[in-house]
């Protein structure tokens, strides 16, 4: 009996300790991926560009930043940090220290990613306790949110024919601030110099959408960035979706006013003021970042009010400091003072009716008394009684008057 029933136990036994085997090494696995995540970021891009969308790459490996030597670094590589960086796509992987050396003091090498990986993490590399050469450092080129990919085009049948610019120093930023200022929707880059819009409803994709690959000629304004390019027999043309390009242009604060007119395009920053007499209660700037989807663009921070400045000549400092407290309280909506105010205001209420109530019990007590005098005065028995009083022996003697029965005797 004890073999049968200790029999069906073993196999339950045999079964977990399988099942461990299988998935505990997977577990770890899964583990030390997500706790030992690589973050990346782009450095040293020239002062002329955003410096958001492209730079020296940098990782954070172990809780320090090291540098990204360019061997075998390529565009592979240069999409999985721009899909890390939640950028719609790469344009160029630059090498050869085009940003700069690198400053830390160890590298990561030897970078080879499939392309499809959604962070470095995925790919294989080798971590080195040594910086890279000098001129040797890599780095990556992103495409500007709005991006929508590389379409076919024609010179002759051009499908974005609505408004145009040529210029030999064009770049991204410059092609979609002029068909913005054109009051267009489309923005499309095309043979190194060109510039060409679309309104709202146009089919940019009549001709068919390519390969990024097709989209490789560097622009007239910034070698880093992409301005179209060109096949055997078509031109290709790098589209933007220029609504998608920038920020939400925000309201003005309550007594004051944005500064900044024109158009927030991502890495741009708006500068806020305030009206004669009141004063910024934050920051009065905020920067277009992308928000929690890859394709939303945010301004980072809370907006910024505008607050009273009391007039000094007439208030000490701290009636100036409780005037704005107040009122901060009354932009927000709410009602009522401060509550150094409210208790102070209080305290002088509940001071007044105690005082009050004290002089109404005194004046009621002596009108009682007075009342009850003058009724007992105007009783027959007390007057009576006094007129008795006026010839009993008694009072006579208190005065020293002798009684007749002492004169008697």
């Amino acid at each position: 009996m004890s073999y049968h029933h200790s029999f069906p136990k073993r196999l339950n036994i045999m079964g977990c300790a399988i099942e461990l085997a299988v998935f505990f090494p997977l577990l770890l696995a899964v583990v030390a991926a997500t706790s030992s995540q690589l973050s990346v970021r782009l450095a040293g891009s020239p002062p002329n560009v955003t410096g958001i969308n492209e730079g020296r790459i940098e990782v954070l490996d172990n809780g320090e930043w090291k540098d990204v030597c360019h061997r075998n670094w390529d565009q592979r590589d240069t999409g999985v940090v721009c899909r890390q960086l939640g950028l719609p796509g790469a344009a160029f992987a630059m090498v050869e220290a085009y940003y700069g050396s690198g400053t830390n003091n160890k590298s990561i090498q030897k970078f080879d990613c499939n392309g499809d990986e959604a962070t470095l993490q995925e790919c294989k590399f080798k971590v080195a306790d040594k910086t890279c050469r000098e001129g040797e450092t890599a780095g990556a080129s992103c495409f500007l949110p709005g991006y929508l990919g590389c379409y076919l085009d024609r010179t002759v049948g051009s499908v974005l024919t609505d408004a145009s610019l040529t210029s030999d120093d064009m770049t991204i930023r410059k092609c979609l601030q002029f068909c913005y200022d054109k009051g267009m929707r489309y923005a499309g880059l095309r043979e190194n110099t060109g510039c060409y819009c679309g309104r709202n409803g146009t089919d940019y994709s009549s001709w068919g959408k390519v390969s990024d690959t097709n989209c490789m000629l560097h622009c007239g304004g910034n070698q880093a960035e992409v301005c179209g390019g060109k096949t055997t027999w078509f031109w290709t043309s790098s589209i933007y979706d220029i609504d998608l390009a920038r920020c939400a242009k925000p309201k003005d604060p309550s007594y004051g006013f944005v500064k900044d007119r024109g158009a927030l395009w991502y890495g741009i920053e708006t500068t806020f003021g305030c009206l004669d007499g009141y004063r910024l209660d934050r920051e009065e700037t905020l920067t277009c970042v992308l928000g929690k989807e890859n394709s939303e663009l945010v301004l980072e921070g809370e907006h910024p009010t505008c607050l009273e400045i009391p007039d000094p000549s007439s208030r000490n400092k701290l009636d100036e400091s409780d005037r704005i407290e107040a009122h901060a309280v009354f932009l927000k909506g709410a009602k009522g003072t401060s509550k150094a105010e409210e208790a102070s205001f209080m305290r002088i209420i509940m001071g007044t009716v105690v005082g009050l109530c004290v002089c109404l019990v005194i004046f009621i007590t002596i009108v009682v008394i007075y009342k009850k005098e003058r009724k007992m005065k105007g009783s027959p028995k007390i007057k009576q009684q006094e007129e008795g009083n006026g010839n009993a022996t008694g009072y006579q003697l208190a005065n020293g008057t002798p009684s007749a029965a002492d004169t008697k005797l």
